[in-house]
């Protein structure tokens, strides 16, 4: 497969789902499965627009900036499970030892996110492969990862086991 922006959805979409699924009782380890799986689809969209050769040569910065933005929104789609999931437990049993999902920690993760966001989108903007006329697309598209994958674990606690 020679798409790089598809690729990069694919990663986005398997970083948000491995973020949700994480904390779920056995589907957690498909989760925990799916964090290498989300970044080796970036790493092929990267490896894939490189040999497009589409636009001017990358840069080693742009490179770094793709890959430090994909593991900081990888670390937020995960803190976003983890704070969703702190809040389902405090809910079911509110003396749980789990520390409490406070907002400090929720505007954590949204900083971590568009950090990562920023970076990626920046990084993609000179990457051959990618057009630099995306750049507020795929910015939106990683920045939604960490809301995504604590709505997918809000979606699915009321219905499957959650570790506790």
């Amino acid at each position: 497969m020679n798409n790089p922006p598809l690729l990069l959805a694919a990663g986005l979409v398997t970083l948000a789902l491995a973020g949700g699924l994480t904390q779920l009782v056995f589907i957690g380890l498909l989760g925990m499965l799916l964090f290498p799986g989300g970044v080796l689809l970036v790493g092929l969209a990267l490896r894939a627009g490189r040999e497009s050769g589409e636009s001017p040569g990358s840069s080693l910065a742009s490179a770094g900036a793709v890959w430090g933005g994909a593991l900081l929104v990888a670390a937020s789609a995960f803190q976003g499970g983890s704070l969703a999931f702190s809040v389902v437990i405090h809910r079911v049993h509110p003396g749980a030892i789990a520390p409490p999902a406070s907002a400090s920690a929720w505007f954590a993760g949204v900083l971590m996110a568009l950090a990562g966001a920023a970076l990626l989108s920046a990084g993609l903007r000179r990457y051959p492969g990618f057009s630099p006329d995306h750049g507020p697309r795929w910015f939106a598209a990683a920045a939604s990862v960490f809301p995504v994958s604590a709505a997918i674990f809000l979606l699915l606690a009321p219905r499957l086991p959650i570790t506790a």
